[in-house]
This record gives C-alpha cells, structure tokens and sequence, in this order.
C-alpha cells in the first residue's frame, strides 16, 4: 500500500472515530477549504466549517428529535437511523486507492439494519468530497 493510500484510509478512520467520540471540534481540520460533502437527506453541504457543523448538527438534532424533514416532502422518523440511544453505527470496512476511498458501515438499530457506503477523494491530506449513500429501504417512516 502507497503513502497516499495509507494517508486516505488514515484520515478516514480518524474522521469515524471524531464523530464517534463526539470530538466534532476536529472536524473541520479534516475538510478542505472548499470540500463538500453530499448528504441523501439533506444535499450539497459546500467548505469546511460548513460541513463540520453539519456534521455537527446531524448527530445532535437526532438525538434530540423524533422526525427530520426530508428534501421538504414531509416528516419522517429518523430516531431508528441517528439516535445512539437506540442503536449505533459500526464502521465495517475501509478501502483506498491513492486519494479515493470508501467505507462500508452499517446502522443497527431497533428496527434493523441498514447498509451504507461512505465515498471519500482526498487531497494533501485533507478530505475535498465525501459522499454517503443509504443501500437498500431507508427504515424511513412517513408520519
């Protein structure tokens, strides 16, 4: 495995691990100036601060809440995907080609399992594009 292939799997580890540990403080270090990271709920999130208050935002307010507005098509209960009190994410795998990786991870919760994938490009170190995709049904129920 190359440097930059060990830099990109690194740096997407220490990123799961941030939110993880809640350490959302260092989220923004690990974003590019202009990164953006797209989001299936929510679209484009477009720079650093951005991004890591998203982040930031994400996790807590689905803590906090039973239901999350989707693309403006209603509400839907989010508790079952977000909220660690009910069940939690597990990083399953991590693979990187240069400054290109992705990761594999997996929500258990009290509804089930849902399967996603993480797609990273990095560059000198710092994450320029992140995009998650949600495999198959999203366990989102319409209220």
């Amino acid at each position: 495995m190359g440097e930059d292939a060990f830099e990109a799997a690194l740096m997407i580890q220490n990123l799961w691990r941030a939110i993880e540990k809640e350490e959302y403080g260092s989220l923004k270090t690990m974003f590019a100036l202009g990164a953006q990271y797209v989001d299936p709920v929510h679209g484009a999130i477009v720079g650093d601060e951005a991004i890591a208050e998203h982040l930031e935002g994400l996790y807590t307010y689905a803590k906090n809440r039973d239901s999350v507005d989707f693309m403006g098509g209603g509400k839907f209960e989010l508790m079952e995907l977000m909220d660690s009190r009910s069940g939690t994410f597990t990083l399953c795998e991590v693979c990187e080609e240069g400054e290109k990786g992705w990761a594999s991870w997996q929500w258990n919760g009290f509804r089930g399992e849902v399967d996603g994938v993480s797609v990273y490009r990095l560059k000198n170190g710092k994450i320029t594009y992140c995009r998650d995709y949600v495999c198959g049904t999203l366990l989102l129920m319409e209220e």
